[in-house]
């Protein structure tokens, strides 16, 4: 299967305290590969390593992070910033903390369209445009002024994956994107990934705790406890024949979830 991003050996410590622990995952192009575990196993770390967005006081100890044969650990941020938000880009699980309340939405998904491409102001704005509409705001796409407190908590992820696709990037990092989400719109935003990862060939890294969700849309999953990999399989493999005791015990607690 063709590797898109390749990690290899990676280890991250916070606040001097070893927290990832020599981890080894491989994300297959144009599938969506989970990763899974509870709060502080260290799936969110392994993820973000991959384009340096570690927080304060975290740092990457030793590890390779290939991607297009290059290994990103060792380039510098003037390159990192041209892979941000252009080839790899990334979902959150809180817009807010994203979107910024003082500028319209439209605004912001220009900026992140113009910072990458060269474009004129007005096909800017089709384009914008053009990406509220594919997630699903077609009614958004119409006013010119509109700010992110103004919209619900489904419509500003929808904003958010609007601006995540907005330069047809080869992978997306969607860091637990449904979790502050009521059921019926959890499914909808999922059925939305879903859709566009076909439509644009995306590769995803879906970043959960919840497995009712895991099971719905991934390929692959990865399971983490305590900064280590624990298993990994194809989905189906994973849910049916778990061999870790850990993995069961998660399978166990969320076999009466649906969604």
């Amino acid at each position: 299967m063709n590797k898109v991003i390749s990690i290899s050996n990676l280890s991250v410590s916070f606040k001097n305290k070893k927290i990832i622990n020599n981890v080894n995952m491989d994300i297959i192009k144009g599938k969506t590969t989970a990763i899974v575990g509870e709060s502080g196993s260290g799936k969110t770390l392994t993820a973000l390593s991959i384009l340096k967005l570690l927080p304060n006081n975290a740092k990457i100890n030793s590890g390779k992070i290939f991607f297009e044969n290059r290994d990103i650990l060792s380039e510098n941020d003037e390159a990192i910033q041209k892979i941000r938000g252009n080839s790899i880009s990334t979902i959150f699980q809180e817009p807010m903390t994203s979107l910024n309340p003082l500028h319209t939405i439209n605004k912001q998904i220009e900026e992140i369209i113009h910072t990458h491409n060269k474009i004129s102001k007005e096909d800017a704005k089709k384009k914008t445009a053009y990406l509220l509409k594919e997630v699903g705001l077609e009614m958004l796409a119409k006013r010119q002024k509109i700010y992110p407190y103004e919209l619900s908590g489904g419509q500003r992820q929808r904003v958010m994956i609007a601006m995540s696709i907005a330069n047809n990037p080869n992978v997306l990092i969607a860091d637990e994107p449904t979790t502050a989400l009521d059921v019926t719109i959890q499914m909808q935003i999922l059925n939305l990934l879903s859709n566009l990862q076909k439509k644009l060939g995306m590769t995803m890294i879906f970043i959960s705790h919840d497995l009712s969700v895991v099971k719905k849309i991934s390929d692959f999953i990865y399971v983490m406890k305590n900064g280590s990999i624990i298993e990994n399989g194809y989905t189906e493999k994973v849910f049916n024949k778990p061999v870790n005791d850990y993995t069961k015990k998660l399978i166990s607690s969320n076999s009466g979830k649906k969604i």
